[in-house]
């Protein structure tokens, strides 16, 4: 890795941005019995109606019904019933792979940082829990964290990934240690690391994967609330010469190639890129998860409340 990258990275453990607040909610109801602001199944004093029942079954005469009471058969006291609110876990799930040190106009590494930390600042924010997975050919239990409602997590979470990358790209750096490429192939099996109630899962990668892995993981995750983050740059589809010699090198292999480029070959890439884009809405869809959001060079708070709240 180049010098000038390091000195990038170096400088993520000197200033750490604020985190970003976004807004979500969930269509579903939780199981959980921890209250927060979402919907859950469970009756009780919540503000959200559920129906009538009984007096002797609910005996809270507060809530009673008139109305409800005369028209019941046989006549008796009826009241109204609410459904409780309840906390439910979020998750940020990394991609960690070697494809993630790409820099082009963004650092997707510090773009992965921003992200991670705005997730973990959101969820305290909104009474949830929040906790942290992140894979390259194995789960790093390093960068794993336990859902957690503490104040302080947002901070701890980017400091985690923050010392992970620089010690990862200073080893990778070094010359004399031949590091094998490293991909996401852990993705499928972190699913096994979260709790069997349906969670928020946010999917970070850059989603350059091999198709039986994405299904994979997608299969994995399909009992979840998933929202795929596909981190993307211009550089890698866009921002790319017309004519003259480019050296490529697969970030996940490690395997360099010479292109000459021309209109023809930037064309193809660009709708590859665009055909790309479609197959993962689709797969989203096929699977019932969240249409994917997509960052390219810079994460936006809140085009992704715009995104998660459907506006």
């Amino acid at each position: 890795m180049e010098q000038q990258q390091l000195g990038q990275l170096a400088t993520l453990l000197a200033s750490t941005a604020v985190p970003k607040e976004f807004y979500y909610h969930t269509p579903w109801r939780s199981r959980s019995v921890k209250a927060g602001s979402h919907k859950t199944k469970l009756r009780g004093a919540g503000s959200d109606f559920s129906g009538f029942a009984s007096l002797l079954a609910y005996p809270d005469p507060k809530r009673l019904d008139v109305r409800a009471s005369l028209r019941a058969i046989p006549k008796q006291l009826m009241v109204r019933t609410f459904f409780e609110r309840s906390a439910i876990k979020v998750f940020a799930v990394n991609d960690v792979s070697s494809s993630m040190q790409f820099v082009g106009k963004v650092n997707k590494q510090q773009l992965l940082i921003d992200i991670v930390g705005s997730i973990a600042w959101s969820a305290t924010r909104q009474g949830d829990a929040f906790g942290m997975l992140s894979c390259d050919d194995v789960i790093q239990k390093a960068l794993s964290i336990s859902p957690t409602s503490r104040s302080t997590i947002a901070e701890e979470a980017q400091k985690k990934l923050q010392h992970y990358f620089l010690d990862s790209n200073l080893l990778a750096s070094n010359s004399a240690s031949n590091q094998a490429e490293k991909t996401a192939r852990a993705f499928p099996a972190s699913a096994n690391n979260i709790s069997p109630q349906r969670a928020l899962v946010f999917l970070i990668s850059d989603f350059h994967l091999p198709e039986a892995l994405i299904l994979e993981t997608f299969r994995a995750y399909a009992m979840h609330d998933v929202v795929p983050v596909v981190l993307w740059d211009e550089t890698e589809f866009d921002d790319l010469p017309n004519w003259g010699f480019a050296r490529v090198k697969e970030m996940e292999t490690g395997i360099e190639r010479s292109f000459f480029m021309r209109p023809h070959l930037l064309k193809e890439i660009r709708l590859y890129a665009q055909s790309k884009r479609k197959h993962l809405a689709k797969l989203s869809q096929q699977f019932g998860f969240r249409p994917p959001f997509f960052v390219t060079n810079q994460f936006n708070a809140s085009a992704l409340t715009q995104h998660l709240l459907g506006v």
